[in-house]
């Protein structure tokens, strides 16, 4: 599937943002504790998500799209094998490792795929539930996860890894005893996931700092949850507007967890206005630069905006510095910007940016956020723009091109 994008125009208009990907597909994951069924509301039909929802379907559990949402009924799981084709195209797979362990003490998994954006080791996630009396055992190219009995126990990650602090908080919800994990991911996401399983009974408390405490209970039951909005999909169309100017009012936000991208257009030329969950972000000239950018876990500039703010700098008057500290592969998609002229830099895990008169070109999207970066580049360049591999966008944006259509953006979606 491929993107052809023609460049030259403002935005202006509405979008509504759609429910956090990286949040719903944890809740997909965390619904397996359940013995009852669970509604997840205004959840995106998303590549990422219809695949976990197979991988779900395969264990037993069943599912239902209706009413804006999706049903999960995980009462008839009969399995704990996730060792197929499936799992190794989206890494968040990996999410359903502390569930199953915690519910039935067994789970056994591909190693994961998803966006090949740089190393993102296991050993994180198999100290955690070791820590809480897991056995791991590899054989193949899969890991079999094992526990005749879990406990409550003191675990310290090495590293923020927000799907680690995930793992370990869902395999930890129906462990016997208190369980304490330090140096969390502080991510909304997983403030997001604390809420969907205390909604379901679970008595966890600390998510959003680095200190998570979690009181093991005997069962979960089911309950309807409205997820946080994408934060990754508000900056996306923040960057956008800041690239191409015009004006945008995006619906559904959560403002605390977009005020480090707003303060960073604000001190530019983009007039930001915050009202409840609408941001109103307006942009007549040419941005003078957005500094310096170092990619971190929350509260920091996130990895997962550093390519959509790379396409936004090559329109600013001023270098924009970005250092990536997260991902050693998040750069791929800077090689595909060289072919529309853009004026880049890179130095190991450092990129320069500098104002660039681009040229419409055939491009190949990397990954999920590269090929969105090449998307807002190909919408501000002059003349036609070809993103081939463009269903790797879909894996994170429901109706993107249609989106982007709908404010003005002249892009066409082709098999």
């Amino acid at each position: 599937m491929k993107y052809v994008i023609e460049g030259g125009n403002k935005v202006f208009g509405k979008v509504e943002i759609q429910s956090a990907k990286n949040s719903v597909l944890s809740l997909i994951s965390a619904s397996v504790l359940s013995s009852e069924e669970v509604f997840i509301e205004n959840c995106p039909n998303i590549y990422d998500v219809e695949c976990m929802l197979k991988i779900i379907k395969k264990l037993g559990a069943r599912v239902k799209w209706a009413d804006g949402g999706i049903y999960i009924d995980p009462t008839k799981i009969n399995s704990t094998c996730i060792c197929d084709k499936l799992s190794k195209k989206i890494r968040a797979s990996l999410f359903l490792v502390g569930p199953l362990l915690g519910k039935f003490g067994a789970v056994t998994i591909n190693q994961t795929g998803g966006c090949d954006i740089g190393s993102r080791p296991l050993d994180i996630h198999i100290d955690a539930l070791e820590k809480l009396g897991a056995s791991v055992e590899a054989y193949d190219d899969c890991l079999y996860f094992h526990a005749d009995k879990l406990k409550g126990n003191f675990v310290r990650l090495k590293y923020p890894s927000v799907g680690a602090t995930e793992n370990a908080m869902m395999c930890a919800t129906l462990s016997c005893g208190v369980s304490v994990i330090e140096n969390c991911a502080k991510e909304p996401e997983v403030v997001d996931l604390q809420r969907f399983l205390n909604k379901m009974g679970a008595k966890i408390q600390g998510a959003g700092t680095s200190c998570i405490r979690i009181e093991g209970v005997k069962c979960l039951h089911g309950c309807s949850f409205k997820p946080i909005p994408d934060r990754i999909e508000t900056g996306t169309f923040m960057l956008l507007v800041a690239t191409l100017g015009g004006e945008l009012e995006i619906n559904g936000i959560k403002p605390e967890n977009i005020l480090f991208l707003a303060e960073k257009l604000r001190n530019n030329a983009c007039k930001i206005s915050l009202y409840n969950d609408i941001i109103y972000i307006r942009v007549n000239n040419n941005l003078k630069g957005l500094g310096e950018i170092v990619t971190a876990p929350y509260p920091g500039f996130p990895t997962d905006l550093q390519p959509l703010a790379c396409a936004c700098a090559l329109s600013c008057d001023e270098e924009t510095v970005i250092k990536e500290t997260i991902f050693e592969n998040r750069f791929k998609y800077a090689e595909e910007l060289l072919k529309l002229n853009a004026n880049l830099e890179i130095s190991g895990n450092t990129l320069r940016a500098r104002k660039s008169e681009l040229v419409g070109s055939t491009v190949y999207a990397p990954d999920l956020r590269g090929g969105a970066s090449l998307c807002i580049a190909g919408l501000y360049a002059e003349g036609v723009t070809v993103v081939e591999n463009a269903e790797v966008v879909e894996r994170g944006y429901e109706n993107f091109d249609k989106k982007l259509k709908s404010i003005g953006a002249k892009i066409i979606k082709k098999k």
